[in-house]
């Protein structure tokens, strides 16, 4: 669960018809529009794997894993 000292807030601008679809199906499983888009992006977001490499080259250039470069 999400506390006040790890949530970020972000506006997001979505089509109104996106809203509109979205709100329906928030209703139909009784959440708000806002925690319904939350519960939808945080369960996507805990799907994905992400990495992130030290090394700033996109191809992976070992002369980039030198600190002194």
């Amino acid at each position: 669960m999400a506390t006040a000292l790890n949530i970020k807030r972000k506006n997001i601008d979505l089509p109104v018809d996106t809203l509109q679809k979205l709100s329906i199906m928030a209703v139909a499983q009784g959440k708000s529009l806002k925690n319904f888009i939350e519960t939808i992006l945080i369960a996507k977001a805990n799907t994905v794997a992400v990495e992130v490499s030290e090394n700033p080259s996109p191809s992976g250039d070992p002369w980039f894993n030198d600190p002194e470069n």
